[in-house]
């Protein structure tokens, strides 16, 4: 590593430190990456700023990075890629191999401009209907299914292109274009193509805007100092790699670089090196032939004091020039600014590759020992740039001869002296002033024909004067390459810099080898540890202080074991509702506009590597645009996988199969589905993942019809608004919603209800909270500018099943419920629902992981990284599966309730995909202690069919230990007191728990609380009618003979409920908090008979409750029991409820107490706990009934007003009910592996 120095100490560094100094090619492998957030294109772009040469390319692991570039350069890319990676992506590893140059581009990879291989018949069988584009009606024009044999996902240019090149002079900028630039493999570089307006500075300060289309520049020119040279140092320094750039007379001179397209110099023969410098005699110039003699052809302006010019053959050597006199006797090459080639162009490829061994061609012609590396002391040729005065006494030695001071600094060898040569740095700091320029030596000079590239290039409209008074300005130098500090970071990648002049007949390698690699950057920079995770690392000490061109490319992704992630599906961003509203966008009111930033993933993945081939696009090919756009790194659909535009992409129709009505495609089509939205239709309407069911949200009578039809009587439904605006007239919005609203996952957020006349009553009856969503679509986003109202948007499926996906599914299942489609034909390869939030006071609480959020990967806790690959497949309720890997835990978008066999078959689908999509091989598999749960059956067959063990965990523990993975609890921490409260789990004593209290780390937990037990009367049944629970919880408490059951179970099966009661027959002991909560609820009158959804009487009581939070702070007693575990007996809470009851409290106060008592129970119950010696290090937080959030905020009050300091843990990333579940069971079959209880 250096520190910045002044450049004249540059060169010294490289015999102090060859090793640093020496260009080496690695292999630089990135786990842990996930696709389809832009992290390719984030790498190309790095490279290209740190002046690397090389390729990127997915395979299964992750991102494999061939670079090539000096230590410095690598590191500093390397810490800008973790600080620059998009903001959805990881770095966990790095694996760093040195490779050879020449296996930069090994044979086998092939560049971005080659095909793809054609897909076998196996894989395109495995195509079948998942990856190919779903049927359209027969109405509307067929689409192409398959793709054809070979796909082309990047390309680069390979013949003439427009680039725009950039004179930089002080704060002016002059930009042409450049018309017949050709990129080859090496050098060549995607080059931004974007519409920028350009300011052309005339002489006198004048501008003129000039808008031009094109890519930005390839070409970038910065301020150079020049030296003088007479005769023998021209031939001398063009043996040595010198090369010839332009110069301007103004203080801030321009200066050219010289780099090949393709790993060649573009040369010219016939132009020799007079016609150039406008002194050749043979072309008649004003220099006369007897003056030039022999050594015409090489004559310079010296830079001495302004207004001192010397002659310009130099009377201290006039025609003995040897090196003058082999200029003579060859033919001169040119490489000319504009690029255009003459017939007798030779390649340097015939020579070899830059980093291919390769002889130089010294000063005498003699070759030079070749190199199998390029290190930056054999490159310090390019470094050397003097301004000096002329001689003032001959001297035979060359650098003596060329006015150039050889005890400046080291610099090159002299082969004939020995001496180096090279700048001071005050030297590299300050020009000379401006001299008076020649006219008669620009009638034939790089002046002129600049002069004629801007003629031709510049728009026409352009005064031609301007180009005179270019010309005017231009004078031709000889230069040394050095590195060019910039004043300030360049804000795009600069491209390969234009050959200008050379005068050989062929200089050889030793010119045109050194323009291949990078000019090294000149940097500051810590050392780079790369450990195994990027946490690691401090990078705050890296500064970038110089870039250099070169080529990098993407590559076709390659096949292999997959480690990588999948970004989840991201709402549709800013730019493309942009490019969706304009008029004059190709993509206006095209309802599949996406890019880098947003769109689907998941969605339409079908394997990974992330390609367009393995997803549902692989069907539509791109159009010539959209392919420009996909292979322009300017670009930010640059390598957008779903990209496409109504030209060559999926097609949206409308259709109303009950009617017999003509179908109607794109436009009219979204028109006509708000229509029958606005007129009371209910819509099946195909989205992102999945197929919903919409109608107008504020008409009462459609949203009672399409409860009745999809047997949804009073769950909630969700609600999408076209804007802010619309949601503020039905529903508060706290800055905190508002954010995650307009974020990347816009998720469904339960907002509190401002308004409840504004939305139909059936939309949430009795609630004080409504699921809003905003359009995450373009779909959406036109669907809801047209329907101008608040919309119903609920998953299409019925009762029992779970969510379509297909058109042809959506037609039978839907076809009594929809009264019309809205459907496309891009697959859905992956199901995934809306996910839901809640905004607590201090956190985010996740109700439901799903679109926007999944399969975003989460962290194992420390401690537990290193463990095998473990399945964990949830519970039967709101279930989620997980796979962890490399130490992250992947889980699965929300599955859902297996309740039915649709909904097992679809789960056992989902098992299968997600494992094929991450070819993830687990050591075990992880499943809920329930004996008769249907996710442990699947579990046992899969276990049994992969020959691996099956481990059975507790449910509430798995509670528990989400949390503490969730919040990164260390695996060396101490225990836990965990609170895990919810409606069912199986324990370890045969009854069903569910209000625990659990001394816990993940590898154990002991059962040291709970709820005082009661039956649950019927099983099942007791989760579905709470008036069981009452019964239930007056036995339990010994509460039967001081009410009167006849009034309170009138009508119920009281002889049934007491036998049961009594023998326990199909009645088991619970703990359950849930169904406590379900008999309060049936006490207090606001729980129906029969429950239509989970959770209904609890949320009823929770809503009752908070209508009276500002009136009444007391809070019923449940009494603690010491004695095999510490009992929460709730006879005193029943006691009070009955009394109340008989005096008329209102029943919100009653709901009140018995949040407040419940919650001031369990702190109390922890102070008992540690009291006794039981020591924990924070209270964690797990199951369903934290989901209240009224009983959350019981529990931190009740917290703050105890003696009680530690932490109280909820998750924050996963659900604090069973959608959470696989993640405990993950992290806790991680510590029995590295146990090695298993």
């Amino acid at each position: 590593m250096f520190d910045a120095a002044p450049l004249g100490e540059y060169a010294m560094a490289s015999t102090q430190d060859e090793q640093s100094l020496t260009m080496r090619a690695e292999e630089i492998r990135v786990v842990g990456v996930v696709q389809g957030v832009g992290f390719r294109p984030t790498v190309y772009r790095l490279a290209i700023e740190c002046g690397l040469m090389g390729s990127v390319a997915n395979d299964g692991v992750g991102v494999v990075i061939r670079i090539a570039g000096y230590p410095d350069q690598i590191d500093v890319f390397l810490q800008r890629l973790y600080q620059e990676k998009p903001p959805l992506s990881r770095i966990d590893t790095l694996i760093r191999t040195p490779i050879a140059l020449s296996e930069l581009m090994e044979p086998g990879l092939p560049s971005s401009s080659d095909n793809l291989p054609a897909v076998s018949p196996s894989e395109s069988g495995a195509l079948g209907k998942l990856a190919a584009p779903e049927q359209l009606p027969e109405q509307l024009p067929a689409e192409s299914a398959t793709e054809s044999a070979t796909e082309r996902l990047t390309s680069l240019p390979t013949g003439p292109s427009r680039f725009t090149a950039t004179f930089e002079s002080g704060s002016d900028d002059l930009t042409w274009d450049e018309h017949s630039i050709a990129l080859g493999q090496q050098t060549a570089m995607q080059i931004q193509r974007n519409r920028q307006a350009t300011r052309v500075h005339n002489q006198q300060g004048q501008s003129t805007e000039n808008q031009l289309q094109g890519p930005r520049c390839p070409l970038h020119l910065r301020p150079e100092h020049r030296s003088s040279y007479t005769d023998d140092p021209v031939a001398e320094s063009l043996a040595e790699g010198s090369v010839v750039t332009a110069e301007t007379a103004q203080p801030a001179p321009w200066s050219a670089v010289a780099v090949a397209d393709d790993g060649t110099i573009e040369r010219q023969a016939g132009k020799t090196y007079g016609e150039v410098m406008a002194m050749d005699p043979r072309e008649g110039s004003s220099v006369g032939q007897g003056e030039a003699g022999n050594h015409g052809r090489s004559r310079w302006l010296d830079r001495g004091p302004e207004g001192e010019r010397p002659s310009p053959i130099d009377p201290e050597h006039g025609a003995e020039s040897e090196s003058a006199g082999r200029l003579d006797q060859v033919d001169p090459v040119r490489t000319e600014l504009n690029g255009h080639s003459g017939a007798d162009q030779t390649d340097l490829g015939d020579r070899g590759n830059w980093d291919d061994p390769r002889s130089a061609v010294d000063g005498n012609g003699a070759a030079a020992p070749a190199s199998d590396s390029l290190s930056r002391s054999r490159l310090d040729q390019l470094f050397d740039s003097s301004p000096t005065a002329a001689p003032s006494e001959p001297s035979g030695d060359w650098g003596a001869r060329s006015g150039i001071r050889p005890d400046v600094r080291p610099g090159i060898s002299d082969r004939r002296s020995g001496d180096r040569v090279g700048p001071s740095d005050q030297d590299l700091n300050h020009g000379p002033s401006d001299p008076k320029l020649d006219a008669n030596r620009l009638d034939h000079g790089l002046g002129q024909d600049l002069a004629q590239d801007l003629h031709q290039t510049l728009d026409p409209e352009l005064s031609n004067s301007l180009a005179e008074e270019l010309a005017e300005l231009l004078e031709p130098a000889i230069d040394r390459l050095r590195p060019l500090e910039p004043t300030e970071p360049p804000t795009t990648p600069l491209g390969p810099i234009v050959p200008v002049v050379v005068d050989d007949a062929d200089p050889g390698p030793a010119l045109y080898t050194p323009l291949q690699p990078p000019t090294p950057i000149v940097s500051r920079s810590a050392p780079l540890p790369v450990s195994h995770r990027s946490q690691a690392l401090d990078l705050s000490s890296a500064e970038l202080l110089g870039r250099s061109p070169l080529s990098f490319r993407i590559l076709e992704s390659q096949s292999g074991p997959v480690r990588t992630q999948i970004a989840p599906d991201t709402a549709t961003c800013a730019a493309c509702l942009r490019d969706l509203h304009d008029p004059d966008s190709r993509y206006y009111h095209y309802p599949f506009v996406n890019c880098t930033h947003c769109g689907p993933r998941l969605t339409v993945i079908r394997s990974l590597p992330y390609d367009r081939v393995r997803t549902s696009m692989v069907g539509f090919q791109l159009c010539p645009d959209c392919q420009r756009d996909y292979d322009n790194p300017g670009d930010r659909r640059f390598h957008a996988q779903p990209t496409a535009c109504p030209e060559c992409g999926p097609r949206i129709w409308f259709e109303r199969p009950s009617q017999q009505r003509p179908i109607v495609k794109d436009e009219q089509a979204i028109a006509q589905a708000a229509e029958a939205i606005r007129q009371g239709a209910i819509v099946a309407i195909k989205g992102l993942g999945g197929i919903h069911l919409a109608c107008d949200a504020t008409q009462e009578a459609v949203v009672q019809r399409l409860r009745v039809r999809k047997h949804r009587p009073h769950k909630p439904l969700a609600v999408m608004a076209r804007n802010l605006e619309s949601v503020r007239q039905f529903c508060v919005v706290s800055d905190h919603e508002r954010s995650l609203l307009l974020g990347g996952a816009a998720p469904i957020v339960l907002l509190t209800i401002r308004d409840s006349h504004y939305l139909a009553p059936s939309v949430a009856p009795d609630m004080t909270e409504a699921g809003v969503m905003l359009p995450y679509s373009p779909l959406h986003h036109l669907l809801m500018s047209a329907v101008d109202r608040p919309i119903v948007l609920t998953s299409g499926n019925r009762a029992g099943n779970p969510q379509c996906i297909d058109n042809h599914e959506a037609h039978l299942q839907l076809q009594s419920i929809a009264d019309a489609f809205l459907l496309h034909n891009r697959s859905i390869l992956n199901r995934v629902d809306d996910s839901v939030v809640r905004v607590l006071p201090t956190s985010v609480q996740v109700i439901r992981r799903s679109r926007g959020y999944a399969p975003s990967s989460i962290n194992l806790p420390p401690g537990l990284t290193n463990s095998p690959p473990i399945l964990a497949l949830g519970s039967d309720l709101k279930n989620t599966i997980c796979l962890s890997r490399d130490g992250q835990a992947i889980l699965s978008p929300h599955l859902g309730d297996l309740d039915s066999p649709a909904c097992l078959q679809a789960y056992s689908t989902a098992i299968a995909d997600l494992r094929n999509l991450f070819d993830h091989r687990p050591s075990a598999i992880a499943v809920d202690l329930h004996p008769d749960g249907q996710a442990v059956k699947v579990g046992e067959s899969l276990a049994k069919a992969l020959e691996v063990p099956l481990l059975r965990i507790q449910h509430h523990h798995a509670h528990i230990a989400a949390c503490l993975a969730d919040n990164q609890w260390g695996f060396d921490r101490p225990p836990v007191l965990g609170i895990a409260l919810d409606g069912f789990g199986w324990g370890s004593d045969g009854t069903v728990w569910g209000g625990e209290l659990l001394w816990t780390t993940y590898e154990q937990y002991h059962r040291v609380g709970a709820l005082w037990p009661a039956r649950l009367l019927g099983g099942n049944r007791a989760a579905q009618e709470p008036w069981r629970n009452l019964y239930a919880q007056f036995h339990a408490t010994g509460l039967l003979d001081r009410v009167d059951s006849e009034k309170w179970f009138a009508q119920k099966p009281l002889n049934l409920l007491t036998g049961m009661a009594q023998t326990g027959f199909n009645s088991p002991w619970s703990s359950s908090c849930g169904r406590l909560f379900d008999a309060v609820a049936a006490f207090l009158g606001c729980a129906p008979d029969c429950l239509s959804y989970e959770g209904q009487a609890a949320i009823a009581l929770e809503n009752l409750a908070r209508q009276a939070w500002d009136q009444d702070q007391q809070a019923y007693p449940i009494e603690l029991r010491s004695e095999s575990l510490l009992w929460l007996h709730p006879q005193p809470l029943w006691e009070a409820l009955i009394l109340d009851r008989a005096l008329g409290l209102p029943e919100a106060v009653m709901a009140l107490r018995f949040h407040r008592g419940l919650a001031q129970a369990l702190v109390q119950a922890a102070q008992t706990l540690k009291q006794q010696g039981l020591h924990f290090g924070a209270i964690a937080c797990g199951g369903g009934v934290f989901q209240n959030r009224l009983l959350l905020q019981c529990l931190e009050a009740a917290l703050m007003a105890s003696n009680l300091h530690d932490p109280l843990l909820l998750p924050q990333q996963v659900p604090v009910n069973d959608g959470g579940l696989a993640l405990g069971q993950t992290a806790i079959a991680a510590a029995w592996l590295q146990l090695g209880h298993v």
